[in-house]
């Protein structure tokens, strides 16, 4: 005899296009009443309005672009590349290797040159700890193109199908992932004799990867349509998962789907102020101020940015210890904890205009002291066509 539960709950193929477009209505709802959804250029008035400000009163945009002299040479706003950042900050060489070790693979017609500096690397470099690893864009952002590879065929098939720079990156297992966004005080940079502390934590995101669990009845698309948040986001994955989607989990199967810690790619994000202490503070420091564009101890290059990163426990974490810098992102990387869904739209909008006050204090200490400079003219209208693009979807 059939289970009566099954019976009473139809696969969504059988309650038809009008029942998707229910839930499909459900997830807008959500997007349309929690500002974690909204898009950019809403989620950002406060930031539009300052630059507003900026530019009514003289002051323009570019000179923003003036902290982080030894990132890359528009503050990291999307110049930078993700080989080249880790190596100054020491990939994986230097202290305990908190920085997972990367490996370039350039651009080469000949796609068997490509497979074979990638086959190489994980033979032969014992810094990048072999399989799994992780292939990512050497420019990209927002997760894209981002694969957890746990096979040479699968890095083979990365190989042929994403002909763009790319890295290879040591897996750190986690399982735990955040944005821990890192402020430079200003005082170290104008005062000669200061002596405290280079910088502080400004924000910490803890990103939680989404994932469902089956009851041995229902198909993986019915599961989607029917979650309270992943309908939200289901076009994301429905769209990752088109071959899947007919597919039945047994009872109590935990089906992940995304690993990236990436908003737009379906994690959730909230506030891990309660992480910072003054040891994690500390270890953080240390890196920062060993960035240069040189690799060696030098003259803290970086000012202000987002950390990501993978941790074994939170414990660990607040004791400085037992984590990985999977990224590091400079002017533009946003404090990410204000996609929390608890949180208010307004205390979002307090804490994205307070890293903007703090950027715009150390672009200016940088230019007193001439410690750095703003972009030419032409690489700002660049920029300015390609935030237009961030900004309107």
């Amino acid at each position: 005899m059939d289970n009566p539960t099954h019976i009473s709950r139809p696969s969504p193929d059988k309650l038809g296009k009008l029942w998707v477009l229910r839930q499909r209505a459900k997830g807008l709802w959500s997007q349309l009443t929690n500002h974690e959804y909204w898009p950019t250029f809403l989620l950002y008035l406060p930031v539009l309005w300052w630059g507003i400000k900026r530019v009514l009163t003289g002051k323009g945009l570019g000179k923003v672009t003036a902290v982080n002299p030894g990132y890359a040479d528009d503050a990291g706003v999307q110049d930078e590349s993700k080989s080249d950042l880790n190596i100054k900050l020491g990939d994986g060489t230097n202290d305990n290797s908190s920085v997972l070790h990367c490996v370039l693979i350039e651009s080469d017609d000949h796609i068997d040159n490509r497979i074979k500096t990638a086959i190489d690397a994980i033979d032969n470099d014992p810094t990048l700890g072999g399989l799994p690893v992780i292939c990512k864009p050497d420019k990209g952002e927002r997760g894209r193109a981002v694969r957890l590879e746990l096979t040479k065929e699968g890095v083979i098939d990365y190989c042929k199908t994403n002909t763009e720079p790319f890295v290879l990156q040591r897996y750190h297992p986690g399982p735990l992932e955040l944005g821990i966004l890192w402020i430079r005080h200003v005082d170290s940079i104008t005062n000669p004799n200061y002596s405290g502390p280079s910088g502080f934590i400004y924000a910490i995101t803890i990103k939680h990867f989404p994932s469902l669990v089956g009851d041995g009845h229902h198909s993986l698309r019915w599961l989607i349509l029917t979650h309270q948040r992943y309908r939200a986001q289901a076009k994301v994955f429905l769209t990752r998962f088109a071959d899947r989607l007919d597919w039945i989990p047994s009872n109590g199967e935990k089906f992940p789907l995304g690993f990236a810690g990436n908003h737009a790619q379906g994690a959730m994000f909230t506030d891990g102020s309660h992480l910072i202490t003054p040891e994690l503070s500390e270890k953080l420091c240390a890196i920062a101020d060993r960035f240069n564009t040189d690799g060696s101890d030098g003259d803290g290059g970086f000012d202000i940015g987002r950390f990501d990163i993978r941790c074994k426990s939170f414990e660990q974490l607040k004791m400085g210890e037992g984590f990985g810098i999977v990224e590091l992102n400079g002017l533009t990387s946003e404090p990410t904890n204000i996609y929390d869904p608890d949180r208010s739209l307004f205390w979002a909008w307090g804490v994205l205009g307070g890293y903007w006050k703090h950027a715009e204090k150390l672009a200016q200490a940088r230019l007193d002291t001439k410690t750095g400079k703003p972009i030419d003219e032409k690489t700002w209208w660049r920029m300015k066509r390609a935030l237009v693009r961030v900004m309107i979807p």
